[in-house]
């Protein structure tokens, strides 16, 4: 038995060590179900901390599983301190735009909180006549009113939303001073 455990033992660091590694990548355009052929974020910071949020987003379905996240797209927000309106909500399907009709835009409470007193909401747009190679465009704007600590900013920006992203800007202006931490991978 001795001998079995050893043997077991030599066999599997011999397999260790002539492995060959893994190497994690990025994801390419390649592995991408949908890509953003535009992401632009515009933030306008009071001295109060009450922000207000212009997000331009269009993306365009490259594969059918693209399709499936891109048709209803949700929005969550904190309705507590926030107010949300949907400027623009169209598909471009070859040249052709077709208006999201406001009948397909909902905005409704989550079954559940879990983050205390805040009323939690999601706006649901539902895009007609999405297909492969057609895109969805969205144009949106959040206000918060009320921030958790007075005259103070708070907000995480990220790019793509799971997503390639071709092109995207992002431009802030504000009344106080701002204190910037980046993370970049």
């Amino acid at each position: 038995i001795a001998f079995i455990r050893r043997f077991s033992t030599y066999l599997l660091l011999a397999l260790i060590a002539h492995s060959s590694p893994l190497y994690a990548r990025f994801a390419t355009l390649e592995d991408a179900d949908f890509k953003f052929e535009i992401m632009n974020q515009t933030i306008t910071v009071q001295a109060d901390g009450s922000y207000t949020e212009r997000i331009e987003i269009q993306a365009k379905v490259l594969k059918e599983a693209g399709k499936d996240r891109l048709v209803s797209l949700a929005l969550p927000y904190n309705a507590s301190n926030t107010t949300f309106k949907v400027l623009a909500a169209k598909t471009i399907v070859g040249g052709t735009e077709y208006p999201v009709d406001p009948q397909h835009i909902e905005d409704k409470p989550l079954a559940s909180n879990v983050h205390g007193f805040d009323q939690n909401n999601q706006v649901l747009v539902a895009f007609q006549k999405l297909q492969l190679n057609a895109s969805i465009y969205i144009q949106f704007e959040t206000f918060v009113k009320d921030p958790p600590l007075a005259g103070f900013f708070d907000h995480h920006i990220n790019f793509g939303f799971n997503g390639y992203c071709e092109h995207g800007t992002f431009e802030i202006q504000s009344a106080i001073p701002l204190h910037i931490a980046i993370h970049d991978l």
